[in-house]
């Protein structure tokens, strides 16, 4: 008896024992079974960046919902890892989000306190959050620009213009995507570049961020017509030409 006892107080005190870092990776290990790629590699980084270096080796037992306060203030004014200033209350939200996804596994896995129960996250303004748009006249010239200067890139700029793709949709983009003669587009995939568990990235190809994300976009005729000069095979990405993508960062340059 005395025996299952001593065994019993000991897995009690491993368990009490349990770091941040620790429980966090047994969470993030049972998400990736279930999440795609490119969630799995933005938990691991907000983890990595932000939390790790943080909280990572103090115990569950012994984080305060103080500690989270003063944490979110920080990310805040100085969050930043290139020392340029605080993060943008949406970044902060997502770290904050993983800690309460790491902290409620934690709580039912071993009957943990839950500090982040009931932390307030920042308030995102709805003017921080609007997408910068061109002004007319900045329009105007970027679309002359685009015509007058035609190029597989820049067609795919203009195509962005008037059918709304983000980036890493348009850099996924193959010739057998687009409909010329009925004028639309059929957006299932995304490219990113994401960060594996050995410290390296690599190039992922994937369904868009959510199931409305996949959809049938109208193209305007004029666009079909400046299409055709640049149409490729069918199983040739539109910006390239050949069955190898452009990256999504190499693009935004």
């Amino acid at each position: 008896m005395a025996e299952v006892y001593s065994g019993q107080n000991t897995q009690e005190q491993s368990k009490i024992k349990k770091t941040v870092k620790e429980v966090s990776e047994q969470w993030l290990a049972e998400k990736k079974l279930t999440v795609k790629t490119s969630s799995y590699s933005s938990y691991r980084r907000l983890l990595s960046n932000h939390i790790y270096p943080e909280f990572g080796g103090i115990r569950c037992t012994a984080m305060t919902k103080q500690m989270l306060n003063k944490f979110i203030s920080e990310l805040l004014v100085s969050g930043r890892k290139d020392g340029g200033g605080g993060l943008s209350p949406k970044t902060v939200r997502d770290v904050i989000v993983v800690l309460k996804a790491v902290f409620s596994y934690a709580h039912n896995e071993y009957g943990f306190a839950d500090p982040t129960e009931n932390i307030r996250l920042p308030r995102i303004d709805k003017w921080c959050d609007e997408q910068s748009v061109f002004e007319r006249n900045e329009r105007i010239k970027l679309e002359y620009y685009l015509m007058h200067n035609q190029s597989k890139t820049n067609m795919g700029i203009l195509l962005c213009l008037y059918t709304g793709l983000r980036i890493g949709e348009l850099c996924a983009l193959k010739w057998h995507d687009i409909d010329l003669a009925n004028g639309q587009v059929s957006v299932t995939k995304t490219i990113q570049r994401i960060s594996c568990d050995d410290g390296t990235t690599e190039l992922a190809i994937g369904s868009p961020k959510s199931v409305s994300s996949v959809r049938d976009v109208p193209i305007p005729e004029f666009i079909c017509k400046e299409l055709l000069n640049f149409k490729g095979i069918s199983n040739a990405y539109i910006l390239t030409g050949c069955g190898t993508p452009v990256e999504p960062r190499t693009m935004q340059n």
